[in-house]
């Protein structure tokens, strides 16, 4: 304001100074006097000129001055129009051209030129709204027309007009190139339904306030579940989706509508107002729902001293509930007694039926606990708790059922946890899947875990078990010795080979030597047996003392001839005539003791 001032004092010096000068009567010396011609010096009448246009410009420069303003790049100049102006409407807090208050108008960044900007105006620099990746900026106007009875925001601005919607001229009705001037403001008070997307913007701070939010983000396997709060349509039917199988009835929308929108939003990052939306992310994979732990495990445990007796030590231990389990193990009553049962279900929530899941029980852990977990703690009780339908002998349609047929007829034992367990899974699951089926949900697959069977029925079967163990261990042990003796008796053998050798073969000459000794006994046998039947005959013929009497010469020359040295000849002998030496030799051998034992068993047969 002071250079205004300071303009005005230099534009009335630079005329009324030279007025004054003027008044005064200055004569040139070069032409006659006359008092009542007066001339001004051309000297001073150059000088008046100077000072007048020199305070021209100094008032000049003060008024430029006060015209300009420079903006920062990264700032938005901002006015509050102070005088000269029409004052501001009734209602309204920021001011078109012409008007007091807050103006509409802003200034962009670098040199701005206006008459008397800083006389008339305040100016303010503020700085340009960013908004970062991954958020979106929820604008709130300050001003405008005011919403309808039925709004709690504003209404959508259209996608030709979005970039418009940032200018608050536009906004409040002004003229901004072809759009002429409005009586009303375009755009409405409060809350807007349309957002800013990442980037910078320059906003007038006087009329949009900015807060930020964070942008929907669909990963790949999950899709986003729509409820709007707004409706963007003209004409909204709900789309009625009901089943004649006992599935849930759920009204869903069209997009655009008020309520739960029947299409999904699929992976992707979405600017969605979460004034207006709200969102329930569903993994659309294959998911397991585990149901463990909450029950307390006893155990019998069996030790053998060195004797091979067996003792027992009962033992106990809390199982907790795991953290990401979805509910605790199921409690069974078989044949009276309390079997704790953990298993573990697959399940698939498809793209298509998420936003019946949603507008059903409200998302996936409300599913959970209001359709899964129920149904699955009663399908679990009812197939192994199932009570038996006469006695085995009774039933006489058993032999054609099938096999799980046949299991629900006759109940479940305990040990058939273990040993019938697919029988039990399949029966789960097929009793499982209508259950949830009701709210749109698949069961892919149930898996039983180990049941934890009270150790009082396992005890018998595990003596007997380390009973056999015990005995398979001394067989074994057994054996091992006998291997070991066999070790040694092959060592001895190994050392005595040599002997061994011999004496095999000593065996094999014996056996040999009696073998042929009993031929040569049955030759001698059958020799003598001729020999017998030659001499009967001789006998028949000769007479039994003359066989007899040759036999004996027979054996007695025969041993003579073998052993000649048992033949005795007298030294002295007196003989005959030498040209028979037949009858002198038959002199010598009559002579020896061969002929005195002829002679003695000639006398003996009479011969």
């Amino acid at each position: 304001m002071i250079r205004i001032f300071l303009a005005l004092v230099c534009v009335i010096i630079a005329f009324v100074v030279p007025l004054i000068l003027k008044d005064k009567k200055v004569f040139s010396s070069d032409v006659p006097v006359d008092p009542d011609k007066p001339i001004i010096h051309k000297e001073l009448n150059g000088l008046l000129g100077f000072i007048r246009w020199g305070f021209l410009l100094v008032a000049l420069f003060f008024v430029f001055s006060t015209s300009f303003v420079i903006i920062g790049g990264d700032r938005v100049g901002h006015l509050k129009r102070i005088y000269f102006a029409d004052p501001l409407p009734s209602g309204r807090v920021i001011a078109l051209p012409n008007q007091k208050g807050p103006q509409a108008e802003i200034l962009g960044p670098g040199f701005n030129f206006k008459l008397l900007l800083n006389v008339l105006y305040d100016v303010e620099e503020l700085p340009v709204i960013s908004i970062p990746d991954g958020h979106y900026g929820i604008l709130i106007a300050k001003d405008g027309r005011s919403l309808r009875s039925d709004q709690y925001l504003a209404d959508a601005w259209p996608e030709k007009e979005f970039d418009l919607m940032s200018n608050a001229r536009f906004f409040m009705g002004d003229k901004v190139g072809e759009h002429q001037k409005t009586d009303q403001p375009r755009g409405q008070k409060g809350p807007q339904l349309s957002v800013l997307r990442p980037g910078d913007y320059r906003l007038n701070h006087y009329l949009f306030e900015v807060k930020l939010g964070k942008a929907l983000r669909v990963e790949a396997g999950e899709v986003a579940v729509i409820k709007s709060n707004v409706q963007e349509r003209q004409e909204c039917n709900p789309v009625a989706i009901a089943g004649d199988d006992g599935v849930l009835s759920v009204p869903l929308v069209h997009k655009g509508c008020i309520g739960v929108w029947e299409e999904p939003l699929y992976p992707g990052t979405y600017y969605m107002n979460e004034m207006a939306y709200t969102w329930t992310k569903v993994s659309s994979r294959v998911q397991t729902w585990a149901y463990k732990g909450g029950y307390t495990r006893r155990h019998i445990d069996l030790d053998v001293d060195q004797d091979g007796n067996i003792t027992q030590k009962p033992r106990s231990m809390d199982v907790p509930v795991p953290e990401d389990a979805a509910d605790s193990a199921v409690t069974c009553r078989v044949e009276g007694w309390t079997v704790p049962q953990e298993l573990r279900v697959l399940f698939q929530i498809s793209p298509e039926n998420a936003p019946f899941v949603v507008a059903s029980v409200g998302g996936v852990g409300e599913a959970e606990n209001k359709i899964v977990t129920p149904a699955v703690r009663s399908v679990v009780r009812t197939v192994i708790g199932r009570a038996v339908k006469g006695t085995r002998e009774e039933n006489k349609e058993l032999s054609e059922m099938s096999e799980e047929e046949r299991a629900l007829a006759l109940g479940t034992r305990v040990l058939d946890l273990v040993e019938k367990r697919t029988n039990l899974e399949n029966l789960m699951e097929n009793e499982l899947k209508p259950e949830v089926w009701k709210a749109r949900i698949t069961v892919k697959d149930i898996r039983l875990a180990e049941p934890v069977i009270p150790p009082e029925l396992l005890v018998a079967k595990l003596r007997a078990q380390l009973a056999d163990q015990l005995i398979a261990a001394y067989k074994r042990e057994k054996r091992a010795q006998e291997e070991r003796k066999d070790v040694k008796r092959a060592q001895a053998e190994a050392d005595k080979q040599d002997q061994l050798v011999q004496a095999e073969i000593d065996v094999n000459v014996s056996e040999k030597r009696k073998k042929e000794l009993k031929n040569q006994g049955e030759g001698e046998k059958l020799r003598l047996i001729e020999i017998a039947a030659g001499q009967k005959a001789q006998v028949a013929v000769l007479g039994e003392a003359r066989v007899m009497y040759l036999e004996t010469i027979k054996e007695l020359l025969k041993a003579a001839v073998e052993n000649p040295e048992i033949v005795k000849v007298p030294q002295t002998y007196v003989g005959g005539n030498d040209s028979d030496s037949l009858v002198g030799a038959a002199a010598v051998l009559g002579q020896s003791n061969l002929g005195q034992v002829l002679g003695n068993v000639q006398a003996q047969t009479g011969n």
